[in-house]
């Protein structure tokens, strides 16, 4: 299985680099090539995933496949439906790189230092990790919960404590950050800018952000008892602290400034920005010689370690452009007019419970949200489509909080060796109040646009 899986790592890489290829040259301007390359990395990786992500991966294929064989449509037009999400595919792949040098530079000593300060007062502790999460989980993914968890795993903070803070601030940063695929799966296929997304994207991820706090402060706070033990305290290196800073600064200035003046599919040129900002900042660090070997390692061992999240979008992306030709998409739209006949309200709390109720039953929510984006035209019931995808970004970050199949959820009960229903529990109460939380204030959005 050792072989078989570098074999494959290294089949997709090619993937990889012929679709840029063709992307910058276009030599295949249908994409039936790529597309047939894209259709056999999805069948021979589908043995490399595991559990439900496989179970669903496989379930919109033969979907997909199947009302492809009933509308009776030649291959020719199956193959470049395989690689609609190929560019998001990217994203999720070269994003990581952003950890290396986080890694060679020891910022996470840094941030340890910082963080251990507040080890005996529960509310600046939450407050520190949440928000440090929402930060470096921007850049970093789901890295920042493990990095967070490496720095303070031997403070012996309580579990229930953990399992609240982690996924709390992680979903927090699902809303918002352009550096998501999750993000820009929506924001692709509904042709938005991110200038025009992260202002309110921003608003609503820094409003998850101070209601799990203020709900851990003043209703959770008191039921959760920490053992005092003595701390060590350090001095920080504050230079380290500014730098991290500039990074992220520059990464959101750049994007936001470059697509201004760049015509293009924003998640590769994101993708480049990723990449050329690692080796800039390890240059800086002086450290040429250890990225080279770490970023060969990372290039060697995307698969099976992303196999779950690359087979996922690339099923889900040919799932949604099948059901597209189906008339399932009609009798939607006809609910969602209903819905928004009565009032908008409805529209939103519709779509923010019926993709949470099907997570927690197993579902992943790139199945649901896949669904809406190719069945419903928001603009035939007077809801712009960043309004739309305001919604749909929230609903990705709601059900992230009770799935039993996200990533974060299973890293999480990994690293804290609990059970991923515990999770849930913890967590439940906090995503039925973002429920009406979240549809307030979209709905204030909604007035105001």
């Amino acid at each position: 299985m050792f072989i078989y899986e570098k074999v494959m790592n290294v089949l997709l890489l090619l993937l990889v680099f012929t679709f840029l290829l063709n992307y910058f040259i276009l030599f295949d301007s249908y994409f039936i090539y790529v597309g047939f390359l894209s259709f056999v990395v999805i069948l021979l990786c589908l043995p490399i995933t595991s559990g439900l992500p496989r179970i669903f991966s496989l379930l919109m294929l033969l979907i997909g496949m199947t009302v492809m064989i009933w509308t009776a449509k030649p291959f020719s037009i199956w193959t470049p439906m395989f690689t609609k999400n190929m560019s998001l595919v990217i994203l999720i792949i070269f994003v990581p790189v952003l950890a290396i040098p986080l890694s060679i530079g020891q910022y996470n000593q840094e941030m340890m230092k910082f963080l251990i300060r507040f080890t005996e007062k529960k509310s600046l502790l939450f407050l520190w990790i949440s928000s440090t999460i929402f930060v470096l989980g921007s850049i970093v993914n789901l890295g920042s919960i493990s990095v967070v968890h490496s720095i303070i795993e031997k403070a012996h903070i309580p579990k229930e404590f953990l399992g609240r803070v982690y996924v709390r601030g992680f979903t927090s940063v699902i809303t918002w950050s352009p550096f998501f695929a999750s993000v820009f799966l929506i924001l692709f296929t509904l042709n938005l800018s991110v200038a025009n997304f992260i202002f309110y994207s921003f608003i609503l991820g820094t409003i998850q952000l101070i209601a799990a706090n203020l709900l851990f402060r003043y209703r959770e706070k008191d039921k959760i008892s920490f053992q005092h033990r003595p701390r060590v305290l350090h001095n920080i290196n504050r230079k380290k602290v500014k730098e991290l800073a500039v990074v992220f600064f520059l990464l959101v200035v750049i994007v936001l400034s470059i697509e201004r003046f760049v015509n293009t599919n924003m998640s590769i040129v994101i993708t480049m920005i990723v990449v050329l900002i690692t080796f800039g900042w390890c240059l800086f660090l002086r450290k040429v010689k250890e990225i080279l070997l770490q970023f060969h390692q990372f290039s060697m061992n995307v698969l099976p370690k992303r196999a779950n999240e690359v087979v996922l979008f690339l099923t889900a992306g040919f799932f949604s452009e099948t059901l597209s030709m189906t008339p399932l998409g009609q009798h939607v739209q006809k609910l969602f007019m209903f819905l928004a006949n009565k009032t908008i309200i409805l529209v939103i709390l519709f779509m923010l419970i019926i993709t949470m109720l099907f997570a927690l039953a197993g579902i992943h929510q790139i199945v649901t949200i896949s669904a809406f984006l190719s069945s419903v035209n928001p603009l035939e019931f007077g809801f712009s489509h960043l309004m739309f995808a305001l919604t749909l970004t929230c609903s990705w970050s709601l059900s992230t909080l009770i799935s039993p199949t996200t990533p974060v959820n299973i890293i999480t009960a990994q690293l804290l060796k609990v059970n991923i229903p515990d999770l849930i529990r913890w967590n439940a109460p906090f995503a039925i109040l973002m429920i009406f939380l979240y549809t307030a204030v979209i709905y204030l959005f909604y007035i105001l646009s």
